[in-house]
Order: structure tokens, then C-alpha cells, then sequence
């Protein structure tokens, strides 16, 4: 994605500059999850259901069959959390922007008006501030001691830790994904549904899944590719591929940041993901709907620095446990 021209006349030549593209990441409105506005930490109620209560009336009066619903509870903990970065005008230094920049006792000021420094900037910044609210949102955890994901707990903490959640205990590795085995595993999991989840439309439903899995579905696909369905889908592509009639919905941040932050020797920790889920039972709790896309900038004429700062409130929450199915963390 171009965000500034890629010739500019610098010392009298003309210089190619290259623009590291930006990656367009979905939107955690793109994973069709619910979002709860707010400030103050809130609790989040659920009932249980009922069943059996109907017997054969045999004498006057009546008498209660069963006890009546339950109601539990999940806490919503909110979590502010802030972007902040400067940036020093002398990076530009003897670079095909100096030229851009503004001059004399403006120099340092990097911020105002629209020029292509401004462009590169806010992108960059932007950019970031977006992949690390999917980040934190997806692979947060207090039990870490890193900075980088210790805020809150997130997505795959909460679902994993659900006392309801349906653990597949079925072993997602690169065998048990091949070309031969890919069916069986992903029938593995999508029958261990609970009953709830067998009976909820396919349309609010959706796979969740890292790269390394999608790899793997398309390999069976290709391995299959004499069928016509696998064929077309080979060559052409879906929109919005399936599995067994579902979403499936890639998370590619997530690949990328364990190969990044959670390697050793070579080996990433569980690699494959998958959760097979409600939609709508993910609740991500944030202060505003521009969460993680707000930017705040300006120009600091004391210390001659272009400042950004990004600021939310955060946290993720999960409905009924037993409409999510897990398998590979």
C-alpha cells in the first residue's frame, strides 16, 4: 500500500523510495463479536436453562418439580491502555525526505500541514496501534512476565479457561493435519460440539484459525484438486471460505507474533489453533467504537519532538462456554 510518492528529486537525482507495505488487518468487527461500551468495570450476567419441569397433575395444589434457574457471573475488569512515541526530525537527515521537511526555525516540526513526512508517520503509528490492539485482545496474558502481553487476559486465555468450554483433546501437529489426516481431525473436533452449538445455524457460527491451519486446508485441497469442488476452490478462491458449511475465519496475527515473541530452538508454542465458536458469544469491552484507531499527534516546540499517543480502555469477556470447541492450545 503507496502511502507517499515513489520517485522524489533528493540531491539533484531522482531516488526510489520504498514504502514497507501495511498490512490491512481484519477488524475485530470482521470476527462478528459483540462490543460493550463503557468506562466502569461491569459485571456480565447469565442464566442457566430448564428442563423436565412438566409432570401428570394427579390431586389439587401443585408442586415444584425442580428447582428454578441459576444465574452466574463474569466480570468485565476494564484496562487503560496507552500508545506513546516521539519521533526526533534528525532521523531524516541525508534522506530523500529532508527535503520535505520544513526550514529554518520550522525544521523540527514534523507534524503540521500535510506533507509526505506527516503521511509516512501517521500510517506507520497507526498501523501499529491497530495490530497491537489485536494482539493484546487475542494473546494477552497476566501470567506472562512480559510487558508486551501482560495487560489482560485475552481471547485464547479466557476461552481456554472456561470451565465450560469444550476441550477436543484432539492433537493438532503437522501430521495430523497432512493431506491424509486433515478430514478426520477437523470431523474430530466439529462433532464434539455440545448440543447447543449442533443446534445453532451455521451462519453464527465461524472457525477460528491461525495461518498454519488454513495452510493445511488448502494443501488437502490441492491434494484432492482431481474433485471439481476442491479444483474451483484451488484455482478461484472463496470470499469467504467455509468448512463444513462455517466461516472460517484466518488470524493471521496471531501466527506471526508466536513465531515472533513465543519461539525457542526453532519450535513455536502451538502453532496450530483452532476454535470452533458462536459468534456472538466473544464480548470485547472497550470505552469507545475508535478504540485502537484513534491517533493523537503534536508537535513539542520544548524538547523539538512530533509526538503520538493512542489511549483505550480493554478487556474481553466469553458467553456460554459451551458454545466454543477447542483444539491445539
Amino acid at each position: 500500500m503507496a502511502i507517499v510518492d515513489s520517485v522524489v528529486t533528493f540531491e539533484g537525482e531522482n531516488k526510489g523510495f520504498f514504502m514497507k507495505p501495511i498490512i490491512e488487518e481484519p477488524t475485530l468487527q470482521a470476527f462478528g463479536w459483540d462490543f460493550i461500551y463503557g468506562q466502569t468495570d461491569m459485571w456480565l450476567y447469565f442464566n442457566s436453562t430448564l428442563g423436565k419441569i412438566t409432570r401428570e397433575k394427579t390431586a389439587c395444589g401443585s408442586t415444584d418439580s425442580t428447582d428454578g434457574i441459576d444465574v452466574t457471573r463474569k466480570q468485565i475488569t476494564y484496562v487503560e491502555l496507552e500508545a506513546y512515541k516521539s519521533q526526533c526530525y534528525k532521523t531524516f537527515d541525508n534522506t530523500i525526505f529532508a527535503m520535505a521537511r520544513k526550514t529554518g526555525i520550522n525544521k523540527a516540526d514534523l507534524i503540521s500541514g500535510t506533507g509526505d513526512i506527516q503521511k509516512l508517520l501517521l500510517q506507520v503509528v497507526q498501523e501499529a496501534v491497530m495490530r497491537d490492539f489485536l494482539r493484546i485482545t487475542l494473546l494477552g496474558n497476566t501470567a506472562l512476565a512480559s510487558a508486551d502481553y501482560n495487560m489482560i487476559d485475552g481471547w485464547y486465555v479466557k476461552v481456554n479457561a472456561d470451565p465450560d468450554t469444550i476441550q477436543s483433546g484432539v492433537s493438532l501437529t503437522s501430521t495430523t493435519l497432512n493431506t491424509t489426516n486433515f478430514p478426520t481431525t477437523i470431523q474430530s473436533i466439529f462433532t464434539q460440539r455440545s448440543r447447543r452449538a449442533k443446534q445453532t445455524p451455521n451462519s453464527e457460527m465461524a472457525w477460528y484459525v491461525t495461518r498454519n491451519v488454513y495452510d493445511a486446508w488448502q494443501a488437502y485441497l490441492l491434494s484432492n484438486a482431481n474433485t471439481d469442488t476442491s479444483l474451483n476452490r484451488f484455482i478461484s478462491g472463496e470470499v469467504a471460505p467455509k468448512l463444513l458449511g462455517i466461516d472460517l475465519i484466518v488470524l493471521d496475527i496471531v501466527d506471526e507474533y508466536l513465531e515472533a515473541d513465543f519461539t525457542s530452538s526453532g519450535v513455536t508454542d502451538q502453532p496450530y489453533r483452532i476454535v470452533l465458536a458462536k459468534k456472538d458469544q466473544t464480548k470485547v469491552a472497550i470505552d469507545s467504537p475508535a478504540a485502537g484507531k484513534e491517533l493523537e499527534i503534536w508537535y513539542d516546540n520544548n524538547t523539538e519532538l512530533n509526538k503520538y499517543r493512542a489511549k483505550y480502555n480493554l478487556d474481553i469477556q466469553i458467553g456460554y462456554g459451551e458454545y466454543f470447541t477447542i483444539a491445539g492450545f
